[in-house]
C-alpha cells in the first residue's frame, strides 16, 4: 500500500528537477541569443533597428516572467512531494499501528 503512494513524490520530484534543469538552460542560452539578435539587427536602418529593438525587450520581459512562473512551478511541486512523502510515513506508521495493534 505505502509503494503506490511512494510512487507520486519520486514523480513529482522528477518533474521537479525537469522542469528546473531546463529553466537553467534557457536562462543560460536565450539572453545571449538576444544580444546576439540586437547586434544583427543594429545593422538594420534605424525605423526597422527601433522596432526590433522593442521586440528583444519583450521577449526578454516574456523569458524573465517565464522563468519566474517555472521556478514556482518547481517550488509547488517540491512541496507536493514533500506532503505527499509525509503522507505516506503518516500512513505507514498508522498502518503498522494498526497491524500490531489487531496481531494482540
Amino acid at each position: 500500500m505505502s509503494d503506490l503512494i511512494l510512487f507520486a513524490p519520486q514523480r513529482l520530484l522528477y518533474a521537479s528537477r525537469s522542469i528546473s534543469e531546463r529553466t537553467q538552460h534557457l536562462q543560460q542560452r536565450t539572453p545571449s541569443l538576444l544580444d546576439e539578435i540586437n547586434s544583427i539587427s543594429q545593422q538594420l536602418p534605424s525605423e526597422y533597428y527601433e522596432q526590433a529593438y522593442w521586440q528583444i525587450m519583450r521577449a526578454r520581459a516574456f523569458l524573465n516572467r517565464s522563468m519566474e512562473i517555472r521556478d514556482r512551478i518547481c517550488m509547488f511541486l517540491e512541496s507536493a512531494a514533500t506532503a505527499a512523502q509525509q503522507l505516506d510515513q503518516d500512513l505507514a506508521q498508522t498502518f503498522s499501528d494498526y497491524s500490531s495493534s489487531n496481531k494482540q
